[in-house]
């Protein structure tokens, strides 16, 4: 078997070994992981609309400057 299909393995033996026991007992914890997710693919679409922003910016700057 390859490495990576070890590694896949292992994921999902950690992800079926997950407890979901605090999450049956308390569902607002479902919430509160989803507000969580959506924080972190915020950051991601931000800081990627950012370095573009950056990107065009300094590359518009440095076209003048050949002319």
């Amino acid at each position: 078997m390859p490495a990576s299909g070890v590694m896949n393995q292992t994921l999902a033996g950690i992800g079926a070994m997950t407890d979901f026991g605090a999450l049956l007992s308390q569902p607002i914890l479902l919430l509160f992981g989803a507000v969580a997710q959506f924080g972190i693919f915020t950051v991601i679409i931000l800081i990627t609309l950012i370095v573009m922003l950056l990107s065009k910016i300094t590359t518009d700057k440095t076209d003048k400057e050949d002319l």
